[in-house]
């Protein structure tokens, strides 16, 4: 069985995650129900709603969960089976400006605007077959086992998430990772990140290894670009990803 080390780190995991969902809740719920000056009233009425759904919320948290640890612990398996699966493609999706764009919206306007970009990333990744790894605001990090399925996801997430104001840019590396605890870490992590910062708006910016997996692709151009320095990685040889004859 597990010993208390393995329980310890399960807690924790299962603390920062309910911490995180039931803040997300909580928010929707009261942004749906109250105004911006809310009565008395008004938060009893709230508190009233959320006892009644309570057991609506427990049943669909516990199908989501279950859901979704099937598909982790079938990833997790071909990982363990298959030394080379633990090769992914890793990809950023950055809001471009958004430092500029936050300033010029209110509060609502904001969150309206992170949260439409982050859904429709996530459904966008999910229709793929990739992983969500995690959300930072103005930045997604996901996760794709083959380099094809990661370019195809990404030249469609520019198309669903706009080349407008304030836009998308994407960084895409492929290589080895590290997982842990959910997340993903190493130098093809890094260089994705690095690589976003490259990416114009409106652009997917790969990596030489991810590029030499899909150059001759139908529907996938690959274009070189000059080399350019990325911070604490040098040199880096970038590939702008493009959609090209079917």
């Amino acid at each position: 069985m597990l010993d208390e080390v393995t329980l310890i780190r399960m807690t924790r995991a299962l603390g920062r995650t309910t911490a995180r969902l039931a803040q997300w809740q909580t928010e929707i719920m009261i942004g749906a129900m109250l105004d911006q000056s809310p009565t008395d009233a008004d938060l009893a009425r709230v508190l009233r709603a959320a006892e009644l759904l309570l057991p609506d919320f427990e049943l669909t948290l516990v199908h989501v969960w279950r859901a979704q640890l099937a598909a982790t612990a079938s990833r997790q398996l071909a990982l363990t089976e298959n030394a080379s699966s633990t090769t992914l493609a890793v990809g950023f999706a950055d809001l471009v400006s958004f430092t500029r764009v936050s300033r010029e919206l209110d509060e609502l306007a904001l969150a309206d605007l992170v949260e439409g970009f982050e859904a429709r990333a996530s459904d966008v990744v999910a229709q793929h077959g990739g992983r969500l790894v995690k959300t930072l605001g103005d930045e997604v990090l996901f996760t794709a086992t083959d380099a094809e399925t990661a370019a195809r996801m990404t030249l469609d997430l520019v198309d669903a998430l706009g080349q407008g104001d304030p836009g998308v840019r994407i960084g895409l590396a492929y290589g080895p990772v590290l997982p842990v605890m959910g997340d993903v870490f190493g130098t093809t992590v890094n260089l994705a990140a690095r690589l976003t910062a490259i990416a114009r708006p409106g652009s997917v910016v790969a990596d030489s290894a991810l590029a030499e997996s899909v150059t001759g692709l139908a529907g996938i151009e690959v274009v070189k670009i000059r080399r350019r320095p990325a911070r604490g990685l040098g040199l880096v040889q970038p590939y702008v990803l493009r959609r090209g004859p079917a």
